[in-house]
């Protein structure tokens, strides 16, 4: 695998402020935790919070419970969605290895 050599400092690291994203279409909100700069390239982790009825469902929809995990296959099509209209949803994606290009997509989507 090719070193990690990322092409700009990501948003965050230079305006703290833009460690988080918000996306009101969505009800959700993703926070930075590390990035692949921060790791030499090993991984970049975000912390996620969904309002209820926030997220996109998409058509194949399996339920994870508190302390359960997913790993996500390279190139796997995800989404995720919160059902429960009164209750928040807090969960982590750990990115590895990093990748500046998802990171980017990340504060465009």
């Amino acid at each position: 695998m090719p070193p990690y050599a990322p092409t700009h400092l990501p948003y965050g690291l230079t305006d703290p402020s833009k460690r988080t994203i918000r996306n009101p279409g969505f009800k959700d909100e993703a926070t930075f935790h590390k990035y692949g700069i921060e790791t030499a390239g090993d991984r970049f982790f975000v912390g996620t919070t969904v309002q209820g009825g926030g997220g996109d469902n998409g058509t194949k929809t399996f339920v994870l419970r508190k302390g359960e995990t997913y790993t996500v296959k390279p190139g796997e099509w995800h989404r995720f969605f919160n059902p429960r209209l009164d209750e928040t949803m807090l969960f982590g994606a750990k990115v590895a290895p990093a990748h500046q290009g998802f990171e980017k997509l990340l504060y465009i989507y």
